[in-house]
């Protein structure tokens, strides 16, 4: 199974990383042999950018735990090259390189909470849900 976390599901992660929660599980599940993490460059980004410009999450969050967490990342995952895919008519256009990934890919599941993501359900054969949702599905 092949999956892609959106930005806001690892950011989730790294402010609480409570095993209980649903983000936790999804997360670990994605640093394990029996998923296929696919992590694109612009989603590393993403991330970055969104905890140090934050004034919120930048102390939330310190560098040496995001580093920690992206090496972790890097040693399970997929890094495919930098792409450029069909002009999605979505709500946010911030969010096409997600979809040009996903379905590029073979991604089976995008995971996110972003909600103009999941009003789209399904892309393709990529099914977008929120991490509860993936955890009904293959809990």
């Amino acid at each position: 199974m092949r999956i892609l976390l959106d930005a806001n599901i690892l950011i989730s992660y790294l402010l609480s990383s409570d095993s209980a929660r649903s983000v936790a599980q999804v997360v670990e599940l994605a640093l394990t042999d029996d998923v296929e993490l696919v992590l694109p460059k612009e989603l590393v980004e993403e991330t970055i950018r969104s905890i140090t410009t934050s004034p919120y999450l930048r102390p939330r969050i310190p560098l040496s735990q995001l580093n920690a967490f992206l090496a972790r990342l890097f040693e399970n995952a997929l890094i495919p090259i930098e792409m450029e895919g069909p002009d999605w008519d979505i709500r946010d256009p911030k969010d096409r390189y997600l979809l040009n990934y996903a379905t590029s890919f073979a991604v089976d599941f995008l995971i996110t909470g972003d909600k103009d993501l999941l009003v789209l359900e399904q892309v393709e054969s990529v099914r977008i849900l929120t991490p509860a949702q993936f955890l009904d599905l293959h809990g």
